[in-house]
């Protein structure tokens, strides 16, 4: 005889399916919060960095970080890194092509059907980011996007990130702040009208820590060079300091 405790009990709740996601990796302090805010949704995997890198030069894009600073933070959060390598000379459209062939390769068949990206509020971006995914069955997500950028740089602080000032603009900041750490200091030295998140490429960052690194990413100052207009500080790694690693929070 069956009891009444032996009755099947009314279904759970289905199981909800995980999203897998890459990061639009900048190594900077918007794709690290970007990362820090989409892995406490449990809704999505982060599963890798997708980082774009100046072939002739191997440095990361725009900040002009070398290429193994970027695997040494892929490293501290245990997540692989995928490269877009761009020739001196591509043009926007090879660039294009270049981008969808290293996602049809190593993303779709990966299952990723979202990429995340750190942009805040730049006119045209989102729609150009989306773009550029159209027909690869992939989503491009934006967990910052129109934020007030004088809130989002405290969120970004209060977090843990630590980033150092890797590229500025001369004609907007002082080009003394090229290798030094962006903080509160920086913030309260601004400009008006100059966007305190960088929003308007006037700054860039590389992000030495984060909560979600398993040990700090140390860097070393180099040199201060310039070029194109802009004043770049040139970092290389560094050993990480015995004793000081720390798991994710």
């Amino acid at each position: 005889m069956t009891g009444t405790n032996d009755r099947p009990g009314p279904p759970g709740p289905a199981a909800v399916k995980r999203s897998r996601a890459w990061i639009s990796w900048s190594t900077g302090k918007d794709s690290a919060f970007a990362l820090h805010l989409a892995r406490q949704d449990r809704q999505t995997e982060i599963a890798g960095l997708f980082t774009t890198v100046e072939e002739d030069t191997g440095t990361v894009a725009y900040n002009g970080v070398p290429l193994g600073l970027a695997h040494a933070q892929a490293a501290a959060l245990g997540l692989p890194l995928h490269l877009l390598r761009i020739p001196a000379g591509c043009t926007a459209r090879a660039r294009e092509m270049l981008r969808r062939e290293i996602l049809a390769r190593e993303a779709v068949p990966a299952g990723i059907t979202t990429i995340i990206f750190g942009d805040v509020a730049v006119t045209g971006i989102r729609a150009s980011r989306a773009a550029r995914l159209a027909g690869l069955g992939i989503d491009a997500a934006f967990p910052l996007w129109g934020m007030d950028t004088r809130r989002l740089c405290r969120m970004i602080l209060a977090a843990g990130i630590r980033a150092v000032i890797t590229r500025v603009d001369p004609a907007v900041l002082d080009a003394g702040w090229a290798g030094r750490f962006y903080g509160e200091d920086f913030l309260a030295a601004l400009g008006r009208g100059v966007d305190p998140c960088g929003e308007n490429g006037e700054f860039h960052t590389f992000t030495c820590d984060s909560p979600d690194f398993a040990r700090p990413v140390p860097a070393i100052l180099e040199r201060i060079t310039r070029r194109d207009g802009s004043v770049y500080a040139e970092l290389a790694g560094l050993a990480s300091p015995a004793g000081r690693q720390r798991r994710p929070a």
